[in-house]
This record gives structure tokens, C-alpha cells and sequence, in this order.
């Protein structure tokens, strides 16, 4: 990550550890979501690059990650949703929640929620709420690679494309930071899902899913075939060139894609 955003003093929701980040200003906010072992700085070049005017942009840091990984557990989608409902509701205004990976299942639910204060959904490379169900050897790499900053980089390597060689050495950095009991508990909360997914989204508001072109973890097939269905207005978009971190690879196209959402969509 190159741009530096100037946000204004890191802020908490007051009673609780939850801290977030916001700069701009405007009669409605995005709130951006962060996935599994990441941090609030990872949305950075799709924040600089964004068109849209009048909003105020808010960034968090999830619990157990960034700037928060000495916080403790239990780590479910329960908590997290509430967490991030709060920061929604501090905001206190017309929100459109922008999440990548486990970050999707948050922001799904916290919509579903509030309905009336989230006015729209993107979703970039979404993690099925009901979970992936891969095979315990599948989550093995991460444990293995915890608290390693050479093996989270060569493991966010394997699953990018094209990305900037600045751009996974910080996301190594951070992902090395989250404790290596807290990255195994998260690997299995976003594998194994959320119990009450359901079938169908309790989220009825307009969705942007954008996936990664050759994505190996959230497959352009897993987002079209588990993930659109589950709402009633989603459009879809597959980014070229791009993995698992759309939002680094290829920012640029997911920020034009994001704008035109936000202008053609949510706020027509």
C-alpha cells in the first residue's frame, strides 16, 4: 500500500476497546471492512482513488487484528457484527458497508440488522456467510505460517496476482502481528460459517460482489453460485488480473467499480 489517507484522529466507540478511523465529510459514509488477518490500512489505495464526493469514509480495525491483537476472545460473528454495528451507528448516518473476505460475512449480517441504516452492500471476493467448509488440511498453512512474516508473505503471494511487492510485504507485516491462537480461531470461524446463514440474505438492498478473475479461495463460481443468490438485487463484476485482494491487486478498477455502484445505485 503506497497512498497515505489523512484521517483524522483514531476514535472509540465510547464504553468499548472498538477504535476506528474517518476522514471526510458529507450526509452519508462508507465504512470499510477489513478481512481475515488484515487491517483498516488495506483499503488505502481504493480510498484515494475513489471519485464520489460528499461522504464521510470510516475505517476499523476487527478485534484480534491491526491495531487490536491484543484483544481478547471469543471471536464470533456475533461479536464482530455487533462491533461493527456500533461503528455504524456512531456514524449516524446512511452507510454503505465495503467488506473483503470474512469481512463479507460481517458486513452481511450487520446489514441485515440494520436495514435502515445500510443503504447498500459491496462485497469483494465474499466468503459464503454459511461458511466454506473446506478440509481441516486446508487451514493447516496458517497456523503453520503464524506469527512469520516470510511465510504470511509467501502464502499471500500464492493466493495474488500481479500484486506490488510493497503491497504483501505489509499485508505479511500485519498478518505476522495477529496471534497464532487468533489466526487458527479465525481461520475456523470464516470456514465453518455462520450457524443461521439461511438460504437467502436477510439483507433485501441493492449489493456490488466482486470477485477476483482467478481468485483460488473465493472462485468467480463460489461468488456466482453461493454468494448472488443469496440476495435480491446484486449486481456482479469479476476484476481481470486479480486473486483473493482485489482491493490491492487492482484498485484502481475496484474503486471505478465502487463509484459507479455508488452513483448508478445506491444513490440515484
Amino acid at each position: 500500500m503506497t497512498s497515505q489517507i489523512n484521517y483524522r484522529a483514531a476514535e472509540s466507540v465510547p464504553g468499548t476497546d472498538i477504535t476506528f478511523r474517518r476522514t471526510g465529510e458529507g450526509g452519508w459514509s462508507i465504512l470499510f471492512v477489513h478481512g481475515f488477518l488484515d487491517s483498516f490500512a488495506v483499503w488505502d489505495d481504493v480510498l484515494a482513488s475513489l471519485v464520489i464526493s460528499g461522504v464521510e469514509i470510516a475505517a476499523l480495525d476487527l478485534a484480534g487484528m491491526g491495531d487490536r491483537t491484543d484483544v481478547e476472545g471469543p471471536l464470533t460473528f456475533d461479536r464482530y457484527a455487533d462491533e461493527v454495528g456500533k461503528v455504524v451507528d456512531l456514524l449516524a448516518k446512511p452507510t454503505v458497508i465495503v467488506a473483503h473476505s470474512m469481512g463479507t460475512q460481517i458486513a452481511e449480517l450487520v446489514a441485515a440488522r440494520r436495514p435502515q441504516q445500510v443503504i447498500g452492500l459491496v462485497l469483494i471476493a465474499p466468503v459464503p456467510l454459511a461458511g466454506t467448509h473446506f478440509p481441516a488440511a486446508a487451514l493447516e498453512p496458517f497456523s503453520q505460517v503464524a506469527g512469520s512474516v516470510e511465510g504470511m508473505r509467501a502464502l499471500r503471494a500464492a493466493a495474488s496476482v500481479g500484486s506490488r511487492e510493497d503491497s504483501v510485504d505489509r499485508l505479511a507485516e500485519v498478518g505476522a502481528k495477529v496471534r497464532p491462537e487468533v489466526v487458527k480461531e479465525l481461520a475456523e470461524l470464516w470456514n465453518n460459517g455462520y450457524a443461521d446463514a439461511g438460504e437467502s440474505s436477510g439483507y433485501r438492498g441493492p449489493v456490488l460482489l466482486l470477485a477476483g478473475a482467478r481468485d483460488t479461495v473465493a472462485s468467480p463460481d463460489s461468488v456466482m453460485g453461493q454468494t448472488a443468490p443469496r440476495f435480491a438485487s446484486a449486481r456482479y463484476f469479476a476484476v481481470d488480473n486479480a486473486g483473493h485482494w482485489p482491493h490491492f491487486e487492482q484498485f484502481q478498477v475496484v474503486a471505478e467499480q465502487v463509484d459507479k455502484f455508488l452513483t448508478e445505485v445506491v444513490l440515484r
